[in-house]
């Protein structure tokens, strides 16, 4: 589990990938993500969630924006990160999340 939140509902994070493809300093970034809720009866549902957005580069900081989409109930998000060697990382609301480059 990458990150989880106490309480019930509880949801947790089993996945999360990050897509991106360039043509220099800005483009375009998909993010799939993939959920477990946990229901106050303790039944479970893996829920996914995929995005659109965009980000640029300037140096080794990478900068993210995904707009949400209303039909999957997403709020809008941005996130800032940090790229060294083959790894991303990014903080948002007091997380950090490391996305490794897959060759």
């Amino acid at each position: 589990v990458v990150g989880s939140q106490p309480g019930t509902p509880k949801l947790e994070l089993l996945s999360d990938q990050l897509t991106v493809a360039t043509n220099g300093s800005t483009g375009s970034a998909g993010r799939a993500r993939v959920f477990r809720k946990t229901n106050s009866d303790g039944t479970t549902t893996n829920v996914t969630v995929s995005e659109a957005g965009t980000f640029t580069l300037s140096g080794a900081t990478a900068s993210f924006s995904f707009p949400g989409d209303a039909a999957t109930n997403t709020a809008p998000s941005a996130g800032t990160g940090t790229i060294a060697g083959n790894k991303l990382t990014i903080g948002a609301s007091g997380t950090n999340y490391v996305y490794v480059k897959q060759q």
